[in-house]
């Protein structure tokens, strides 16, 4: 895993569990075939992320921020100057920010199978460590980024001083507190917020992709391969030989799922 000292970001704000934490990332067959075929793992773009608050300042933070400006002095002009540099340093963060989710937990859980599947039989989860999880990235050009893991939070970021770009990818919704998430990330471009090329009226106006691929070693990351629980018996057998013919020292890694749901 590679140092973040270049992005100026403070990494004392990361919660990076033990290495022998189990992790779970749940995924529809075409995920995971592309995975092991092309040996890469897939950072989705923030804009793309399902909830809408996520890498974002929230109007609270941006209140609480202001109230304390004022309680310290600060005139009307310098707050809504502070205000501007405030979402200038950080609210850009989501289009240039791509991550990568998986789930800290001992067991598998049947819920996240329902939701990550969606209606869908067929679908498997990779079980590994955090450990594994690191020392599974490739060191190559192709993977020049600089990557951050961290366990996510849940709440609302209150305090002002909390307010910097760690806290803000990694803090998620109560709500969501069930994923019990850890977060791999990247930065596309550490210099874009001072770029001002990038900007029009304070807004990104540059495309960036709806995401990005890191390669992996795919026997390093995956400890075991979980088949579906809503799978058809038959399909067992037959995603085993898939798999064989694939990567051939995986298949001793496929089980079936330990929930029966029949």
């Amino acid at each position: 895993m590679k140092s973040g000292d270049a992005l100026d970001l403070d990494v004392s704000d990361l919660i990076v569990p033990h290495g022998n934490k189990i992790v779970w990332r749940y995924m529809g067959m075409d995920q995971f075939i592309d995975l092991i075929m092309k040996k890469r793992l897939y950072f989705v773009n923030g804009t793309n992320l399902t909830d809408k608050y996520e890498i974002s300042i929230h109007q609270e933070a941006i209140d609480n921020a202001r109230k304390k400006l004022k309680e310290n002095g600060a005139s009307d002009s310098e707050i809504n100057h502070k205000k501007r540099i405030l979402n200038l340093k950080n609210k850009p963060s989501k289009a240039i920010t791509y991550v990568n989710c998986w789930t800290i937990s001992r067991e598998e859980s049947y819920a996240l199978w329902k939701i990550y599947l969606d209606g869908a039989k067929a679908g498997v989860a990779i079980k590994s460590t955090v450990s594994n999880l690191k020392n599974s990235i490739i060191n190559n050009k192709s993977n020049s980024k600089k990557l951050y893991m961290g366990k996510v939070k849940y709440g609302d970021i209150s305090n002002p001083n909390d307010l910097n770009r760690i806290n803000i990818i990694t803090t998620k919704k109560k709500y969501y507190e069930y994923e019990n998430e850890l977060r791999l990330f990247f930065l596309e471009d550490p210099e874009i917020n001072s770029n001002k090329k990038f900007f029009k009226n304070g807004m990104l106006k540059i495309d960036l992709d709806s995401g990005k691929y890191l390669s992996v070693d795919i026997k390093t990351l995956i400890d075991e391969i979980y088949v579906s629980p809503f799978c058809d018996k038959w399909f067992f057998n037959s995603f085993k030989s898939l798999v064989k013919e694939i990567v051939p020292k995986l298949s001793e890694k496929v089980v079936n799922s330990s929930i029966k749901d029949s």
